[in-house]
């Protein structure tokens, strides 16, 4: 698991162990390295594209890790953060974990999972406006849908 662009970083040690299992099975050279996304273990500019998918609530520092994402960044380059909204509604929380294809027995626990777990960390649009007006993009595109806000940034 070096150092290299094309690596993921989880503060999970059972994350990245998960991930580097699942990556050698489909073949794709990929490193996952254990750390903490408010102190990236990268040289500044290291990286064309960023992208951070239902992570983002669980950062204890938020702005910190965008701070950080920017400073990885290449002048130039693109990041996109995904992650659940807090005023997603049951409706559409139930409609998106139904598309995915589970069992009733983990449809019915993810759903509780959501409502009872996750929702609680997620934040509103106007709190990723806030968090994004303290790091230094040049551009940014908030594309909200009914459960994820999605973030396009630099």
């Amino acid at each position: 698991m070096g150092e290299y662009p094309g690596d993921g970083l989880d503060i999970s040690k059972t994350f990245v162990e998960i991930a580097a299992r699942i990556a050698k099975e489909a073949n794709v050279d990929v490193g996952f390295l254990l750390g903490n996304a408010s102190n990236v273990p990268y040289e500044s500019e290291s990286f064309d594209f960023v992208f951070c998918r239902a992570a983002f609530k669980n950062f204890a520092q938020p702005r910190c890790a965008l701070k950080e994402m920017y400073r990885v960044l290449k002048q130039g380059g693109k990041g996109v953060l995904i992650d659940l909204r807090k005023d997603a509604s049951a409706e559409a929380i139930r409609h998106e974990v139904d598309r995915m294809g589970l069992n009733l027995v983990h449809r019915i626990f993810v759903r509780l999972t959501f409502r009872f777990m996750l929702l609680g960390r997620a934040y509103t649009e106007s709190q990723f406006h806030e968090f994004v007006a303290h790091a230094d993009f040049r551009s940014v595109e908030f594309c909200p849908d009914p459960v994820g806000l999605e973030r396009f940034e630099k």
